[in-house]
């Protein structure tokens, strides 16, 4: 019996993990590893300005959570205008291995606590659960609002690197991020579409786009596909499904922020 079951190893269930474990509480993780994961391209990049509208009841204690979890730095990057600063957590330090590898099929109330049914494993037990599985959470709890999915890929190239970080805008509300991420050039272009209309040619307009902002184009990248969750609510969903069973999802482009904030609450009730 584990004081706490996370599903879901992506930035929300491995924040959460991290920081339930270093009050003392016994976590165990479960993460089948789905390929399309929607931490899969995550920088870990929170630039204020993205992050602001958030409003500081959130983004102050998500930043001292992660700063004490993790670690934060500020990077500059080159912009139009001069250089900005942005704070930066490596994903290396957050995202964990789970600790059973499998497909959760069921969670169900057992006498004060709960159930976790795996797919060829035995199956688990604990006082409290969190779901943190992203688009894919209302297969396993009831939600009040359902998650939208977001498709959209990163590009790293794991023997290049760049002088300068830089920020360079190519549509409204959208820009070209690079940076050293420490396992190669890692270079986004914020660009997402509907889950069901992402294509191979959406895939091949990113790395194009990618590769001409670095200037590679004779290499190619590793593509890093994810499904972001959305939803309405700021800065995620966050919701007690039953008591003791928590669903975290929905931090689209502020994920890392989302996933401090959350753990930050959950730390106060679950510890």
């Amino acid at each position: 019996m584990f004081d706490v079951i996370v599903v879901g190893t992506g930035l929300f269930g491995s924040t959460i993990a991290h920081a339930l474990a270093k009050d003392g509480a016994s976590v165990l993780t479960i993460d089948d590893l789905r390929p399309d994961s929607g931490s899969r391209p995550a920088a870990c990049l929170m630039r204020p300005s993205w992050f602001s509208g958030l409003g500081k009841e959130v983004y102050d204690p998500a930043l001292e959570t992660l700063s004490e979890l993790f670690g934060v730095e500020e990077i500059s990057f080159k912009v139009l205008k001069g250089n900005v600063s942005v704070f930066w957590c490596d994903p290396r330090n957050i995202l964990l291995r789970p600790s059973v590898q499998a497909r959760v099929t069921k969670i169900e109330g057992v006498g004060s606590g709960y159930e976790v049914s795996l797919l060829k494993h035995e199956p688990m037990k604990a006082r409290a659960v969190v779901l943190a599985t992203g688009v894919w959470a209302p297969q396993l709890a009831r939600m009040d609002e359902l998650p939208v999915g977001q498709a959209g890929m990163a590009c790293l190239w794991p023997d290049a690197t760049i002088d300068q970080p830089f920020i360079h805008v190519w549509a409204p509300y959208k820009q070209v991020t690079a940076f050293n991420r420490g396992d190669g050039l890692w270079v986004g272009d914020s660009n997402s579409v509907r889950w069901d209309k992402w294509s191979e040619s959406s895939a091949q307009k990113t790395e194009r786009r990618c590769s001409v902002a670095i200037n590679q184009l004779t290499v190619k990248p590793q593509r890093l596909f994810g499904v972001r969750p959305y939803v309405n609510r700021k800065p995620c969903y966050l919701e007690e499904a039953n008591p003791n069973f928590w669903v975290a999802t929905g931090g689209a482009k502020n994920g890392t922020i989302a996933a401090a904030w959350c753990a930050h609450k959950l730390r106060k009730i679950l510890s």
